[in-house]
């Protein structure tokens, strides 16, 4: 293959990075972006698409969600391979609501988003570090995790097998988003390769568009929300089973 084919190649590969990264996104916060977007009218153009997101397509969503609901509850209801099977032994939950606590308390301190680097005119050198700087702490909340739970930590994708240790599918649309990141990230820096997953920038490194980096912060800022949210919806069951003498 010629050197021209090669850089059509990664021409191509960049220019589907991102749309894809948007894509994950927004399937794996969807409950999220609902939730924001209930009570409004609004148009998106992404992938090609115009996409109108309305109060009657946020109905629309809730009828879906009663009938998948009911389908739960249908004991002959077939189980998706991809679905993660919930944890059944009460050990085994005690143990995930006990390091959940532990790990939130760990992340106790204030989730503050990170914005763009000032920019004079014509210079964007700073883009990349602010990059590398969201991706690191989005990687410092994933060593919390593995310190607290060591088993994942061999792993590239640390929430995938965290999924499957808690019995929590949405850890693995976490882990969606994680891998989106890092994808995006590789393009301007080094990127550890697993723990501790850590990055550095590349000198060689193109600058990224200021879209890229107003999307990337937004969406590693949502990330870092949803691990909180989990860890905490599974602390709060650990603090209820204890005032309950459980």
């Amino acid at each position: 293959m010629s050197m021209e084919h090669w850089k059509l190649a990664l021409e191509y590969v960049k220019v589907l990075v991102w749309p894809l990264l948007l894509a994950t996104l927004a399937i794996s916060f969807r409950r999220e972006i609902r939730l924001l977007l209930r009570d409004r009218d609004v148009q998106v153009e992404a992938l090609g698409a115009n996409i109108a997101l309305t109060r009657a397509s946020a109905e629309a969503q809730a009828a879906l969600e009663e009938r998948a609901d009911a389908r739960a509850d249908d004991p002959e209801a077939t189980t998706s391979a991809d679905e993660i099977p919930s944890t059944d032994s009460p050990t085994a939950a005690d143990t995930y609501t006990r390091l959940a606590a532990q790990a939130l308390e760990a992340l106790s301190g204030e989730l503050l988003p990170i914005f763009p680097a000032e920019r004079t005119r014509g210079d964007s050198s700073n883009d990349n570090e602010t990059l590398v700087r969201a991706w690191n702490q989005l990687a410092d909340d994933a060593k919390v995790l593995c310190s607290v739970f060591p088993d994942i930590r061999q792993n590239v994708n640390p929430f995938i097998p965290l999924a499957g240790q808690t019995g929590e599918p949405r850890w693995r649309d976490v882990g969606r988003s994680w891998n989106c990141l890092r994808w995006g990230l590789l393009e301007f820096a080094y990127v550890e390769h697993p723990y501790p997953y850590g990055a550095s920038p590349r000198d060689t490194a193109p600058s990224a568009e200021a879209t890229v980096v107003d999307m990337y912060l937004s969406s590693q800022h949502l990330v870092r929300e949803k691990i909180r949210t989990l860890l905490r919806e599974a602390a709060t069951a650990d603090t209820a089973r204890r005032a309950d003498g459980g």
